[in-house]
């Protein structure tokens, strides 16, 4: 309940809703498709109810930003995909120096 109501009316909740609906669709035309969702930084029980939705269709890429501390919400993501929905991304280098600078701007999102 807390993690509905956290995202509930949100653009994020919004997001994730198209993005079901356009799953459906383009899976009822297409129904073999394989989809990769690329640098997944939405919340691990969401990712977990797309794949329970999309089983044999849909695979997650995680980028650098799940090496960052901070980001325990996109480690319990790491920890809790299946390896064979596992893609790894390698998105562009950036130096450390910018990293520190910039902060999460330095990175693409």
């Amino acid at each position: 309940e807390q993690l509905k109501a956290r995202v509930k009316g949100t653009a994020y909740a919004q997001a994730l809703l198209q993005a079901q609906t356009i799953l459906l669709e383009t899976l009822d035309k297409y129904p073999t498709l394989q989809i990769h969702w690329t640098s997944w930084t939405g919340l691990s029980a969401h990712m977990l109810t797309l794949l329970q939705t999309f089983p044999n269709n849909l695979y997650f890429g995680l980028d650098g930003t799940v090496t960052f501390s901070k980001a325990t919400e996109l480690h319990e993501c790491a920890f809790d995909l299946p390896l064979d929905k596992l893609l790894l991304e390698t998105g562009r280098v950036i130096p450390s120096q910018v990293a520190k600078v910039l902060g999460r701007d330095a990175f693409y999102h």
